[in-house]
This record gives C-alpha cells, structure tokens and sequence, in this order.
C-alpha cells in the first residue's frame, strides 16, 4: 500500500479525505499548512499528495512549485474551493497530477487517488510528469525567496475575495429583516449542503463538521442548537411534520431522525439512487435529488421502506435542492447556481433563473420555501440568503 499526504488547514476536510483514502488501505500523514507539507514531503517522500490550493502560510501554487523541486516523481492532486477551477486547471498546467473540486464527492477522492498512484508505477499514463518513487530526483535546498518571481495569481484572488466581502457587509446592512430584497447571514459553518425550513425556524447541515444546525429566526440567523452526527456526512434535509429526515451521498442512505437534541435515528433506508443530494417532504410524499442518475425521484413512505411512485429526469446537472411553491417545483443546480422552475404536473422544464446578488466564487448548495421566500445555502463562503421567488432573474 502506499503513503499519502493530505494538507489542509481545515480539520474536517482533513479528516473527510483521509478516512476516504484510508478505506483503500493506505496509509495517510497529514499536514495543516505549507511549511509543515513541505518537511513532511522531505521526511516521508509519499506516494501522492492531496493538496489545497489555498492555505494561510503560502498558496498551494508555491507549496507545489517547492514539491516539484524536491521531488519531481510525486504526483500532486489540487483540492480547490469557492468553485476555483480555473486556479486549479492553471495548476495542472504547472506540473500538479489533477484537481478535484470541494465538496468532495467520496468516488472522485478514490478515483483520484488511484489515478494518482498507477500513473506513479507508469509514468506515461498521467497529464504530469511522474516519475517512479525509486527514480525520484534526490532533495535539493531550498533557496531563499529574495529575488524570486512572484507569482500574482493568488494576490489577486485574495484581493478579489476581500472585495467579496466588502461587497456582502455593505449588502447586509442595507437590508432590513422584512424587506423585499435579498437578506444574506453569515455563518459559522462553510460546508453547508442543505438547508431546511420546518414552519418554524431554519435548519442547515455541513457535511464536513458532519452536523445539522437550527438557527434562531432573528436579524442574524443566531445558531439555536447543533447536533453532531459522526460518521455520517449529510446532504439533505426534509421534515414531514414529526420527524427529521437526512440523507448521505457517502454511505446511500435515507435516515428518518427524531427530533430533539440528538436527533437519533429512528430507521435508516437504502437511497433509491446512488447519490441523494437533496429532499423534500409535500406533505404525502418524499422527494429525493440524485447527482449522480441526475433524477429526481418521489418516494412513498411504508411499512416496508422506501418505495419509488415516480422517477424524473432532472433538467439540471447537479439538483442539490427542491421545493414546490403550490404551481411550480424549484431545483437548485450546484454546478451551474442555476435555479430551475418546472411544471409540477410532469416536472419538465418551464425556465431557468438566477440567483440576485450572487458574490464572486458562491456555489449553491440547498434551498428551501418558507411559504414567502427562498431561502439557499452557498458552500465555501459562510453564507445563507433569503430571497423572494420574484427577485430570481430569469435567463431562459
């Protein structure tokens, strides 16, 4: 088996890739920032490394221009986040192996993995070059920054995250709790993938703090409450009245909870398709998004499990959202931050809007209908927004 580095300064996302990687059997040395990746690189020599692309002490960019230098032979996998793809992509083109985009899917983390490791044993089979671990080039001193190059690209991309949130205070402040317009919180968490109305209040998941939050229904979407679920990593969220439901695109399961400080599990159920990222209780039935089949099935709920009356081809590439308003269901597309209006009748496509006010590098993650307005959840960014149906613009 083989040695991988995960270096990431988030404990969670630390801890998600690593017990994935550790499923294959290999062995996982961790770091939290670049000075400790690059000591870790010269002791260890691993096999690969699972590298982010943005850390406090220096930029995943010159974290893998020092890699390369002391050993060229290590193929190095980009974890980037808020949607960063064109960094990431810029990072191949600069000798890292791959990249994979955050929120980690459990299959791209194994399938990267693997990838890594046999183009490893076969140079010729990876984008980068990859030498053998035996043929690795012999470490060499690292010289001192005086009169180096800088590279700008992380500078501007600080700068324009900083304007970001400049940008998202002036927005907050000058929005009152009952306006028409978009109301944006922040958060505590950054990973939320669902985000819940029950009649009462607002409740969010985070797959990587693997828990599920209720929030206080004040100026400030307060936390009320938070209830750890280890070992589960939730995507989805629907309440039909009584109980809690969750659903985990890791482990495939749909998990009816109580609802009270634990929210312990009443039953678990296989999901209907391989990769649930969203649900939504009607009243009668519970409707479940699938990533991976790109379906949206409605599910009866009986004494035997779960039972599929219908299953739809979802017009969005990613639904990690549904709810309907009464005339229309609405699907949130995280790949695109597109949200889709569909026919409740056959649920074919009726247009496609987007998100007001939407800041630079926000990836939609869940929504949800409190009766009035939409409320939708952006991983990476620590940020939840209220918005009327009529503020969405529509392009097509």
């Amino acid at each position: 088996m083989a040695t991988i580095l995960v270096v990431d300064d988030e404990p969670g996302l630390r801890a998600v890739l690593s017990s994935t990687i550790k499923s294959l059997g290999h062995t996982v040395l961790t770091a939290e920032n670049g000075n400790q990746a690059i000591e870790t690189v010269k002791s260890a020599n691993p096999d690969a490394i699972f590298l982010d692309i943005r850390l406090p002490d220096m930029d995943g960019l010159q974290i893998l221009e020092e890699v390369k230098k002391i050993n060229p032979g290590i193929p190095v996998i980009m974890c980037s986040g808020f949607a960063d793809v064109e960094s990431a992509i810029n990072t191949v083109k600069m000798g890292a192996f791959d990249y994979i985009s955050k929120p980690f899917k459990r299959e791209e983390v194994l399938k990267a993995a693997t990838k890594a490791l046999e183009a490893r044993r076969a140079p010729s089979q990876g984008p980068a070059a990859v030498l053998p671990k035996e043929q690795a080039a012999p470490a060499q001193p690292q010289k001192k920054a005086a009169g180096r190059k800088m590279n700008l690209t992380p500078v501007i991309g600080i700068a324009a995250a900083a304007a970001v949130v400049v940008l998202l205070i002036a927005v907050i402040a000058g929005k009152s709790m009952m306006g028409s317009k978009p109301v944006i919180y922040s958060t505590a968490y950054a990973n939320p993938t669902a985000v819940l109305w029950d009649g009462k209040t607002i409740w969010a998941c985070d797959w990587v703090t693997q828990s599920i939050y209720r929030h206080n229904m004040d100026d400030k979407l307060t936390i009320a409450g938070v209830t750890p679920l280890t070992g589960s990593h939730p995507t989805g969220l629907a309440y039909d009245g009584q109980y809690l439901w969750s659903c985990d695109s890791w482990a495939k399961t749909i998990s009816k909870r109580n609802i009270g400080s634990n929210l312990s599990v009443v039953v678990s159920y296989p999901s209907p398709g391989p990769e649930p990222s969203g649900l939504y209780w009607d009243g009668m039935n519970l409707w479940v998004c699938d990533s991976t089949e790109q379906k949206i099935y409605k599910v009866k709920v009986e004494a035997s499990g779960l039972a599929v009356d219908s299953k739809f081809a979802s017009p969005c590439r990613a639904p990690v959202g549904i709810f309907t308003d009464g005339k229309y269901f609405w699907v949130a597309d995280s790949e695109t931050n597109g949200i889709y209006r569909l026919n409740i009748a056959d649920l074919s496509l009726d247009g496609i809007y987007a998100i007001p006010e939407l800041a630079s590098g926000a990836k939609v993650a869940g929504m949800t209908y409190d009766g009035k307005n939409a409320w939708v959840c952006f991983d990476g960014i620590q940020k939840i927004g209220r918005y009327k149906l009529s503020s969405f613009k529509k392009t097509r």
